[in-house]
């Protein structure tokens, strides 16, 4: 067989081998059943976003909270309450004391149109005792006669024991603005308690005793913002005339 012939027959023969296996060097190969692949699909843009987390409230805590309904009870010990000659519902006795200025003063022509806090109170002979006094008056001018307006309610203080110049001192200190009244013998606080200072009380519109205590902390100054709520109503806001 020439060359040539061989050539020919392998390739006859590749040629049937494909005709067999439906095959052909122009055709890509079909699947066995004959059907097309199906086409494939897009891919997509890019994953779906998560929705971004909305933000959680968060709630502030206000200072007012609950307002009070009632006056708060007086609760004190047996012992305390030994020391007290007058109490809730009693009218505060009548007097005309001298004031820081040495004028006297009616302590009746003192009182709030709604609520009047009145002090018992010394300055003691201490630096600490007497920055503790000024601390207690302070917190009057602000809680009280700041926050409502001296015409709705005011305070007075009457000092026991200490000097002029001790109590222009504890004045200068705190920023007073309402009336300190003096009381150096004692005589007109021993109408209203055998001892134990400081005491504090609140007089309503017609002078009688609504709340006392006979300390002074800040569970006293708490209790002593409430009741004047219950008698005043709520504060004067920020920047009114009166207001803090």
């Amino acid at each position: 067989m020439s060359k040539r012939a061989a050539v020919w027959g392998a390739w006859a023969v590749l040629a049937v081998a494909m005709a067999v296996l439906g095959c052909s060097p122009d055709r890509p190969p079909q699947p066995a059943d004959g059907l097309a692949p199906p086409p494939l699909e897009p891919a997509a843009e890019s994953a779906a976003k998560p929705e971004p987390k909305q933000p959680i409230p968060i709630e502030v805590p206000t200072e007012s909270g609950p307002q009070p309904t009632t006056i708060p009870e007086v609760k004190l010990s047996e012992a305390l309450r030994a020391t007290c000659k007058i109490g809730v519902g009693d009218p505060l006795p009548e007097a005309t004391l001298p004031a820081a200025d040495g004028k006297n003063v009616s302590i009746s022509d003192l009182r709030g149109e709604a609520a009047t806090v009145v002090l018992f109170w010394t300055a003691g002979e201490t630096d600490t005792s007497k920055k503790i006094a000024a601390s207690i008056v302070a917190d009057i001018q602000a809680d009280a006669v700041s926050a409502y307006g001296a015409q709705t309610v005011n305070a007075v203080a009457i000092n026991q024991r200490d000097s002029a110049e001790t109590v222009a001192e504890i004045l200068t200190q705190a920023k007073v603005g309402f009336p300190i009244l003096m009381d150096p013998s004692g005589d007109y606080f021993s109408q209203v308690a055998t001892e134990r200072l400081p005491r504090i009380y609140v007089l309503d519109h017609d002078g009688k005793i609504a709340w006392f205590d006979v300390d002074y902390s800040e569970t006293t100054r708490r209790i002593l913002k409430d009741v004047l709520r219950v008698i005043a109503g709520d504060p004067q806001p920020a920047g009114q005339p009166g207001s803090r």
